[in-house]
């Protein structure tokens, strides 16, 4: 061959990696020419005379090898492209479920794989080792296995360590209270198996995805409202100036109003003022301006003090809270304060706290994914039946006839 020889070709296209396929047809039987040809990368070698149909075979099985080489790398293409998408959707999703994503933008995300992301049902599952961490722990097969494939819901992993995760379950499916249980139920079983680690695991229920805004936007407003009710206002000034920065009108829209609420709700203030004001807010600055209106308003009012200890009992009911108990958070004696709750609140100290707690078992009966003891328990009764004998007085319905009169309305 002229000016440079197959060898020399076969060299070329090694050191510059260009996807082409090498023959080689030589007079030499040499081993040493053959074990360099080798080191280039040359598919096949033969030494002449040679049939011609041999090298038709030849090139056509080396053509057939090329476009099954050109599919997997389109397979794997593929496969690397998968996991890209699923590894940024999992962050993006994380960025959602921490209040850290605004709505809009993670719609955005989903777009594509969702049709109407408004019927999506979500559940967050926190797992959790009982130990300190599993061992032997791989990242990649800890998320992979909280990513088996569920029919009709789609497993996302969006944090994980050596001692938790947490993932987001989504699904068109309204049933899917019952399949996300039994998802959690196999993962533990699967880790147990794994690692011989036991682990436990809660489950938050969600009606579609606006259920994270108002969550983080609760999370936020109670952050708020403790910095405001303890006197923290160094504190409560730094998070005005992150919301300022971090959040859009909308945002701050639905904080606003959602810690009016609270006061409406929670509190039981007089909020029907404030609800005006907030109508006819045209900026972000209007909303802060109202809400530092309202901060000055509950640090000068006479029921300041009320205010404080209905927010601390709503805090604490799943405690075992009482005047005497509560009275020493406040360094109060527990007489003065059973006076002036009565005062000002216009009801006792303990039926406020029962009233209280009535309104919670109520919405955690609504929801439906705790048995009734478990709800005793949350809310701080040690006996069972005693929660039901209270809650038949305070209501006319046990738990159970509530919860099944609910779901049979809605």
């Amino acid at each position: 061959m002229p000016q440079v020889d197959g060898l020399e070709i076969a060299k070329y296209i090694f050191e510059n990696k260009l996807d082409t396929k090498v023959i080689i047809i030589t007079a030499y039987r040499n081993f040493e020419y053959a074990r360099e040809a080798l080191i280039y990368g040359v598919h096949r070698i033969e030494t002449k005379p040679i049939d011609f149909d041999l090298i038709i075979e030849m090139v056509n099985r080396l053509k057939m090898k090329k476009q099954n080489d050109a599919a997997v790398k389109q397979e794997l293409k593929a496969a690397n492209d998968f996991i890209e998408n699923r590894t940024f959707i999992c962050k993006q999703l994380y960025a959602f479920v921490s209040g850290n994503l605004e709505y809009e933008e993670i719609k955005r995300v989903l777009e594509n794989d969702y049709q109407d992301i408004s019927v999506i049902r979500c559940a967050l599952i926190h797992f959790k080792t009982t130990g300190d961490s599993i061992i032997g722990y791989d990242r990649d097969n800890w998320r992979y296995m909280c990513e088996m494939c569920l029919e009709n819901i789609d497993a996302y992993c969006v944090q994980e360590s050596a001692s938790s995760a947490l993932v987001l379950l989504l699904t068109p499916d309204k049933k899917v209270e019952q399949k996300t249980e039994s998802y959690a139920a196999d993962i533990k079983k699967i880790i147990k198996k794994a690692y011989k680690t036991d682990i436990t695991y809660s489950i938050e229920f969600f009606d579609n995805l606006t259920g994270f805004v108002i969550k983080n936007t609760r999370n936020a407003v109670e952050l708020y409202t403790d910095y405001l009710l303890n006197g923290n206002f160094r504190a409560m000034q730094d998070l005005t100036e992150t919301l300022k920065s971090a959040y859009s009108f909308d945002w701050i829209k639905n904080f606003t109003y959602s810690f009016i609420n609270h006061f409406d709700l929670d509190l039981e203030a007089d909020t029907s003022y404030y609800y005006n004001r907030a109508k006819y807010a045209q900026q972000k600055d209007d909303f802060f301006l109202l809400l530092s209106e309202i901060s000055n308003d509950v640090t000068t009012n006479s029921k300041n003090r009320i205010f404080q200890i209905k927010h601390y009992v709503n805090k604490h009911y799943q405690e075992d809270i009482s005047l005497v108990t509560v009275a020493a958070a406040f360094d109060l004696n527990p007489t003065y304060l059973s006076r002036i709750f009565k005062k000002e609140a216009g009801e006792s100290f303990a039926d406020y706290c029962l009233r209280f707690r009535i309104k919670m078992a109520k919405e955690m009966l609504m929801r439906g994914n705790l048995s009734v003891r478990e709800i005793a328990e949350a809310l701080g009764y040690s006996n069972v039946g005693y929660f039901d004998r209270v809650f038949k007085n305070e209501t006319g319905y046990t738990p159970k006839q509530f919860r099944n009169a609910v779901l049979k309305d809605g």
